[in-house]
C-alpha cells in the first residue's frame, strides 16, 4: 500500500507513523498549501525519506497512479469534494471526521460512495478504542439485555475548550457546527451501540462564557490577566494552525460552549448526550440502561463497570491501552486501514453528521427535527 497524505495539520502528525503496522505500507507522498508548514513534517518526520513527492494540490496527488491509498486531513468543509475525487481514481481513503458540513454534501456522498468496493474509513477513532470496542461486545452479547437509553457526556479542558476559538472551527460554516465538529465520532458510538435508525432528534445549546469582552484585549500576551488566566496556552503544537496568542473572549463565532442533544431512536429507545467546555479536565463517561443491567464507563479511567438487575455481581473491567492516542482509538484505526479487508463505512459517518445537523437545526430553530424528512434519502 502506497499513501498519500492531503493536509499537514496536527492531526495528520496521527498518521505518520503508520508504516510500523505492515511492512508493505509506504507513505510516498504529501500536499499541503502550505509549504512552509509542508516542509516543517518532512523534517521532522521523514527525514530520512529523500524520496517523499510533495503537492500543493490534492488533485496532483489523487492522479500520481502510484498511490493507491489516501488520508484526508484537510478542514471538515473540503472532505465531501476530495472524497469524490478520490473515488474516481479508486482510492482508498481514510478521512478525518466529519464526512461533510451540510445535507446536501451527505446525500451526494451516500447517491456516490455508498456501494464504492474499496475503503472509505471515517476517522471516528472512538469506535476503535479497546474500552467502546469492549462496550460493543458486551452489548453483542446481550450482557445487560436490550438497550432502553443511553447517557453519555463529554467534557473539554479549559485549554481544549478555548482552542476551538482560535482556529478556524470558530464558523459554523466551516465544520456544520460544533456537535459536528468535535462529537461526531460521539453520536457515532450512540448509532452503534443502539443500532436501530434515529428518528427524531431534539437539541439545546449556546455560547455563554466566550462572549465579547471589551475589558479583554485581543492578544493574550498584551492583557494583564496573562498569569492568572486559565484559558492561556503555553502548547507548541507546530502543525495546527493555531494562534495561540489570540484571547477565546475577543473571537467572532457563532459555536457553541455547551450544547444537549436528545434523539429518539427505533424502538422507542432514547439517547441523550451532553458536550461542555466547562470542566477541571476533558472526559467522556456513558451509561447505557439495559433490561437486564447497566454499563458504566469512564474514559479517564478506562473503566467499565456493570451492574445487574439480578443478584449477579457487578463486574468492574480495566482496559488496557497500548497508545495514548485517543485510548488507543488512533493504533486500531490504522491497523484497520492497512490490513487487507476493505472496509466502506461511509454510512456510519453520514448517519453521523446527519444527527449532528439535525441537532443544529434544531438548537437554531427550537423544533424537534423528524429525521425522515431531513435525509429521506437513508429511509
Amino acid at each position: 500500500m502506497n499513501i498519500g497524505i492531503i493536509g499537514t495539520g496536527n492531526r495528520a502528525t496521527a498518521y505518520y507513523n503508520i508504516e510500523k503496522y505492515d511492512k508493505s505500507v509506504k507513505i510516498i507522498g504529501l500536499c499541503d498549501i502550505d509549504n512552509l508548514k509542508i516542509n516543517r513534517v518532512i523534517n521532522k518526520y521523514f527525514s530520512n525519506n529523500k524520496k517523499i513527492r510533495i503537492y500543493n494540490d490534492y488533485i496532483d496527488l489523487i492522479h500520481d497512479n502510484d498511490i493507491d491509498s489516501v488520508i484526508i486531513c484537510t478542514p471538515d468543509f473540503t472532505h465531501p469534494q476530495i472524497i469524490l475525487d478520490a473515488i474516481k481514481r479508486n482510492k482508498k481513503i481514510l478521512l478525518e471526521k466529519p464526512v461533510a458540513t451540510n445535507r446536501e454534501d451527505l446525500e451526494l456522498l451516500y447517491r456516490e460512495c455508498n456501494d464504492y468496493e474499496l475503503t472509505i474509513l471515517p476517522g471516528f477513532v472512538l469506535r476503535y478504542t479497546n474500552i467502546f470496542k469492549k462496550v460493543n461486545e458486551l452489548i453483542k452479547n446481550n450482557t445487560i439485555g436490550d438497550i432502553i437509553t443511553i447517557e453519555a457526556n463529554e467534557t473539554l479542558k479549559a485549554i481544549h475548550a478555548a482552542s476551538f476559538f482560535r482556529r478556524w472551527h470558530k464558523d459554523s460554516i466551516n465544520n456544520g457546527g460544533f456537535l459536528n465538529a468535535k462529537c461526531s465520532h460521539d453520536i457515532d458510538l450512540l448509532n452503534m451501540f443502539i443500532n436501530k435508525k434515529p428518528l427524531f432528534v431534539s437539541s439545546f445549546g449556546s455560547n455563554i462564557h466566550f462572549t465579547n469582552n471589551k475589558n479583554n484585549v485581543l492578544k493574550c500576551s498584551l492583557c494583564d490577566k496573562y498569569n492568572e488566566c486559565i484559558y492561556v496556552d503555553k502548547s507548541n503544537f507546530e502543525f495546527s494552525g493555531i494562534n495561540y496568542d489570540l484571547c477565546p473572549y475577543m473571537v467572532s463565532s457563532d459555536i457553541v460552549d455547551h450544547q444537549v442533544l436528545i434523539i429518539e431512536y427505533e424502538d422507542g429507545i432514547t439517547a441523550s448526550f451532553t458536550v461542555s467546555m466547562h470542566a477541571e479536565k476533558g472526559n467522556r463517561k456513558m451509561v447505557i440502561y439495559g433490561t437486564k443491567g447497566v454499563i458504566r464507563t469512564d474514559f479517564s479511567l478506562q473503566e467499565i463497570t456493570v451492574d445487574y438487575t439480578s443478584n449477579k455481581k457487578s463486574e468492574v473491567f480495566d482496559i488496557k491501552v497500548s497508545s495514548n492516542g485517543h485510548g488507543g482509538g488512533d493504533e486500531n484505526l490504522c491497523k484497520l486501514f492497512v490490513g487487507n479487508k476493505d472496509n466502506n463505512e461511509i454510512y456510519n459517518g453520514i448517519l453521523s453528521t446527519a444527527i449532528a445537523l439535525a441537532a443544529e437545526k434544531s438548537r437554531k430553530e427550537k423544533v424537534v427535527v423528524s429525521m425522515k424528512d431531513f435525509i429521506p434519502f437513508i429511509f
